[in-house]
């Protein structure tokens, strides 16, 4: 583990709270035992919004509490089997278990030198793979805690999810939970992806998402009735967003988060008119077009595939 003084160099410079910041370092021991089993070679991809922190947004983006990744084989046993590397494990002097384990999810319970690790954190693996080829990533630099993991280990590159699928990703799960943390995420990501183009891909992707949420992956969700009310909500209807201050996050003006994403995101509201195979299917969710859906994310994963973002 690294020195208490590296810690509170590293937590001076995020001026974040014991807990958060001791979670932020102990990420990093669990990601590193994943990359030292060889999970990350054919099986995980890093997705969420703790990959956004360290491998695109870097300082500049929130804590977040949770490790999410995906399948990247056909095989739903290896959600049991990634969970149980996670099961009882250690690196260094750095204790990893679960608790409350519940078919892809479960509860982290990490000890340190520095003490345990009190902030409540998930770790989830989804059984569905990605749709876009991932993006082997290198690690944004934080200085004091690359200086301070350095005697035991590098921080790596590692499989990330495609950004314009994460964002698609990121627009369906704010459709279904109003999660501040996903509004922040959004909006970070449109200005990393400033190319033209991108940004009615990724709306046309999160259609496409959103029916898969609510027909193939049973996801508490609704269909997308009216793209225009994604981030047409009112400040109110929007969760967490008192956390977004404890996970020092750069703007908290929810009412900010939200214009600027109906901006960046404009091309979702005008969805029927631009794609209105993808808006008809999106709007219905329902299992009968299951077949075209199927063609009509084929069509668009082959055409973006191409260029990896």
């Amino acid at each position: 583990m690294i020195t208490l003084g590296y810690f509170r160099r590293h937590q001076q410079t995020l001026r974040g709270a014991d807990d958060v910041v001791l979670l932020d370092v102990a990420q990093e021991y669990v990601l590193e035992h994943l990359r030292r089993e060889g999970l990350f070679d054919s099986t995980l991809v890093f997705k969420g919004g703790t990959a956004l922190r360290k491998f695109v947004f870097g300082a500049e983006g929130r804590f977040s509490v949770d490790l999410d990744f995906g399948l990247l084989s056909d095989d739903s046993a290896d959600v049991d089997l990634a969970l149980e590397y996670l099961t009882d494990a250690a690196l260094h002097d750095v204790r990893i278990a679960l608790r409350e384990r519940d078919r892809s999810n479960a509860t982290l319970d990490i000890d340190t030198s520095l003490g345990h690790v009190d902030r409540p954190a998930r770790v989830s693996v989804r059984p569905q793979r990605p749709w876009l080829p991932t993006v082997l990533r290198p690690p944004k630099p934080f200085e004091h805690l690359d200086k301070g993991l350095a005697p035991e280990f590098t921080r790596a590159s590692l499989p990330v999810l495609d950004l314009r699928e994460m964002a698609a990703e990121k627009i369906a799960a704010f459709w279904r939970r109003r999660h501040a943390r996903d509004l922040y995420d959004l909006e970070h990501l449109a200005r990393v992806m400033q190319t033209a183009g991108v940004v009615a891909d990724i709306c046309d992707l999160a259609a496409v998402k959103i029916y898969a949420d609510v027909v193939e992956e049973d996801i508490e969700s609704r269909p997308l009735t009216n793209p225009a009310a994604v981030f047409g909500c009112a400040p109110a209807d929007v969760r967490g967003a008192e956390d977004l201050g404890t996970f020092r996050a750069s703007e908290t003006d929810v009412q900010q988060l939200l214009a600027s994403c109906r901006q960046r995101y404009a091309p979702l509201t005008a969805l029927a008119e631009r794609s209105p195979q993808i808006a008809g299917v999106a709007a219905r969710c329902s299992r009968g077009d299951l077949r075209q859906v199927m063609h009509v994310r084929q069509t668009l994963v082959d055409r973006l595939s191409g260029v990896s973002l």
